[in-house]
């Protein structure tokens, strides 16, 4: 069929090339992928070349799309926000490869995070299964939680371990301690990495011994747990380990949330408990509990420094 229209236009200062560049849902799609391309040089001679990315498997996409529209356009300040979280999760460090489509998904899911309707979530917790589970009852009977059927089989490092890299706070030389490791990914990454890694976990590491380290990283704990006192104590106790500074991870709110409501959260379908934070709620929560500043440096990610001294000399790429 004919190509789309062009809604964009670019023009190269260098080399005098003006391109047309269609992109049918520059408005809905928050990296919104290109569908055919115009490009006219700086030769009257020279016809203009049409490239069509209808039906590609990995079409390029564009990034920053804030910078494409005028100030006061309606949708400018959410894909501003979008295009900072990013760059704070990394995403833009390496920019050889992330202008296709499926590149760009994987590089997004490397770093523990998904896309859901403009937003960076991060990759926390195991929610979906089997449609034909029972639902458990909020009122009655007492309620069974499987915590630890929400523990990742990961493939990779978790979001908040890669920050707690990416700001240097977490080296080779530095001790490390997993509150609520799970199936121990983390740990095992790390440690082929050659750092000081260990952990503990109720269900899977639970005759591990609970140690004190540099860094301490609970994530995608406190958001599993349908105890809010005990929620409370998990946080304190991890704290407490933290001789430098913990790390928090968890759920944020989305679109697709799924499951009966259940206390202050919702439980899924495999009988697990999840509790969906806004990214303000997360900040309050962890200084309401912990009396100790927050820094939220990327989507449901969260450093807490152990002293005073310590938040002081913290990197300066972590901003309050």
């Amino acid at each position: 069929g004919q190509p789309h229209a062009p809604n964009v236009a670019k023009l190269n200062l260098r080399t005098a090339r003006l391109s047309l560049l269609a992109y049918p849902d520059f408005d809905e799609a928050p990296f919104p992928a290109l569908s055919a391309s115009w490009v006219f040089v700086d030769d009257p001679a020279a016809p203009p070349t049409l490239r069509s990315y209808d039906g590609s498997l990995n079409p390029p996409i564009l990034h920053r799309k804030e910078l494409m529209v005028a100030p006061s356009h309606p949708g400018r300040e959410d894909w501003a926000t979008l295009t900072v979280s990013a760059e704070a999760l990394g995403l833009f460090d390496d920019t050889a490869t992330i202008g296709f489509a499926l590149n760009w998904q994987r590089l997004v899911h490397r770093k523990g995070y998904r896309l859901v309707d403009g937003a960076l979530l991060p990759l926390g917790n195991q929610t979906d299964g089997d449609a034909d589970a029972p639902t458990l009852e909020q009122d009655g009977a007492s309620v069974t939680v499987q915590r630890h059927l929400t523990a990742l089989v990961r493939t990779g490092l978790s979001a908040p371990v890669q920050l707690l890299i990416r700001h240097a706070l977490l080296t080779p030389d530095t001790g490390f301690f997993d509150y609520g490791c799970g199936r121990g990914g983390d740990i095992a990454s790390l440690q082929a990495e050659g750092y000081s890694a260990q952990g503990w976990d109720p269900h899977y590491a639970a005759d591990r011994p609970v140690l004190p380290a540099e860094v301490v990283n609970l994530g995608f704990v406190v958001n599993v747990i349908e105890d809010p006192a005990e929620r409370v104590e998990a946080l304190q106790r991890a704290f407490a380990l933290a001789r430098r500074v913990l790390a928090v991870g968890v759920m944020l709110a989305g679109s697709d949330i799924a499951g009966r409501p259940y206390q202050d959260g919702v439980i899924t379908q495999r009988k697990t408990f999840q509790k969906y934070f806004s990214q303000g709620e997360f900040k309050d929560y962890i200084e309401q509990v912990l009396h100790q500043p927050a820094f939220l440096v990327g989507p449901g990610i969260a450093f807490v420094f152990a002293d005073k001294c310590e938040r002081r000399s913290r990197p300066a790429s972590i901003r309050r």
